[in-house]
Parts: C-alpha cells; structure tokens; sequence
C-alpha cells in the first residue's frame, strides 16, 4: 500500500478512493476501532477462554494520512503536513509558506478527475488535514517559524500573533518530536517581541515572556502575547526567557514631604504599586516593621 501511494499519481489515487467502496468505508473507521481477539488457555485436556477487546490503529488510515502522496506545487505532502485552508478559511494566508488544501485547488481537481466538488471535499475529510498551524509535524512548524520573519512584517505579525493565539490556550499542551527545523529554531529562531511600544522579531534567548516583575516595560523584549497565558509553553515550545532580575535600592534622595506623610498614606500608595511590590507584601502587618522614607529619587 505505501508503495502504491508513493508511486501513483495522486489524481489517480483520488479516482481510486471514489470508485472503490470497500476502500472508502474502510478509511471512514475512526483511526482506531475495536478488534476482537479470542485466547485458549490449555491446562492438561481441559480448555478454557476468554475474549479480550482491544483498540488496534487503522493501518490503511495511517498509511493514507502519513504518506506523502498529495500535489501541492509540483512536490508531495502527507495529509499531516496539509493546512486545511477549506473549512478553515484563515489558513489561505499560510500559502506559499506551508502546504495549503485550498479551494482552489479542490476545483482543480474536480476539473483533473471530473468528479464533483462535492465528492472530492467528502474524499478530502477523511484525512487528517491540519486544523491549526500548530498542528502540523515538528519538522513543518519550525520551518515555519523560522521563514515568518523572512517576509514582509506586517504580514508575519499578523500571523505570528495568530500561531500565538493557539499556544496561550490553557488546554494547548502539544509537544514536539526533535527535528533538524527545531534544532535550528532553538539556536537562530526568532520570536514577535514588543519592545519601545513598537512589534519586532527578536532571537528567543533576547525575548521575554510577561511578568509582574518586568519594571521596564518598553525597555524589554516581552513576547507579544497575554500576561498569564501558558507562558510554560512559550518557554518549552520556544525557547523565550523567563526574566528573573531583581531590583533594590542603592541610593535614593529623601523628599521634602516625607515628615508630613502618614503612615496610612504609605500603605495606601504601596497598594497602588502593588503589580511591583506584590511578592514583597504579602499584608499590611509586614510594613509595620518596615522603615518608611518618602523618596524624590531612586537609584
């Protein structure tokens, strides 16, 4: 079968799938079905079984999903290397950077094969066409990863902010097998940042994911995405930084007012600044030891 696959012309493959019956039903199964497996156990002449019941993969499925055997541009993917540019529109703007199944390209087909539209999008679903870019292969989405920032900048933003969208999911918890495009993601690959108010692409190892702890915050490479989205990861699937600095005061000159300022006062304004102070106040108890200088500069 993977021979077959492999060496055929995909048109006459989907041509195939349309006229066979019993091929087409055997790849509508789920990816696994159920396979029932009789065991005798012999204990001198006596016999006795049992019936065991187990989850076996679709093989011809399998095959039909990991195989490359679809034209996409004069060279061939698997299904699993696929956008699905027809029920998932947003994908059209990914072509030329990854294989897209667009509706284009079903319509030719039709006209190839002279089948409907229709029945080529039905022979279409029952693969495993990728929903999301994050779905594709590990080799696939660090390609593409690494050609964003080759391409015209608004354009790669807005689809960069697109794949990011997809990982700050909390139920997004894909990993990814190594490939030669994740090694090379990993030591030259470059992630959107804010920084200065303005989007950029900067090396992973220069980016930061958000944090309360980030003072500067125009100063700093932040990842463009959400203060406390599955920054775990951004960390693990891109090699962004976790910013660990710490701050203290090395000198600082006393304001004029500090005599006339209260107690009350102080608490009241570290409540204010508490996204800076919040891992140093932990209550109000903790500033009745603290000595409280009204400062006019920092250092």
């Amino acid at each position: 079968m993977e021979h077959i696959l492999k060496n055929i012309d995909y048109i006459d493959i989907i041509k195939w799938i349309h006229a066979d019956n019993q091929l087409r039903n055997e790849l509508k199964i789920n990816k696994y079905y159920n396979q029932n497996e009789m065991y005798i156990e012999c204990k001198g002449n006596l016999q006795s079984g049992y019936r065991r019941y187990q989850n076996l993969p679709n093989y011809i499925l399998f095959l039909f999903n990991h195989v490359r055997w679809i034209n996409i541009d004069n060279n061939k993917f698997s299904p699993n290397e696929i956008l699905n540019g027809i029920t998932n529109r947003q994908n059209s703007k990914y072509v030329g950077l990854v294989p897209v199944m667009t509706q284009e390209i079903i319509s030719t087909i039709s006209v190839d094969t002279n089948i409907s539209i229709e029945n080529i999008n039905e022979i279409f679903k029952l693969f495993d066409f990728c929903e999301y870019p994050t779905d594709l292969t590990s080799s696939s989405f660090y390609e593409l990863m690494l050609s964003l920032p080759q391409i015209e900048f608004n354009k790669a933003a807005e689809l960069t902010k697109m794949i990011y969208s997809k990982l700050e999911r909390y139920e997004f918890n894909k990993t990814y097998n190594d490939s030669v495009n994740k090694t090379r993601f990993f030591k030259e690959g470059k992630i959107l940042v804010s920084y200065m108010n303005n989007l950029r692409f900067v090396n992973a190892k220069e980016a930061y994911c958000p944090s309360i702890n980030i003072i500067d915050k125009k100063g700093t490479n932040i990842v463009a995405k959400g203060l406390r989205t599955n920054n775990a990861r951004f960390i693990d699937l891109l090699g962004c930084q976790v910013y660990k600095s710490e701050y203290e005061v090395h000198k600082y000159t006393m304001s004029q007012f500090h005599n006339d300022f209260s107690k009350k006062n102080l608490i009241n304004l570290f409540i204010m600044q508490k996204h800076i102070l919040s891992k140093m106040i932990e209550s109000e108890k903790k500033l009745i030891n603290w000595k409280y200088i009204l400062c006019q500069k920092l250092k």
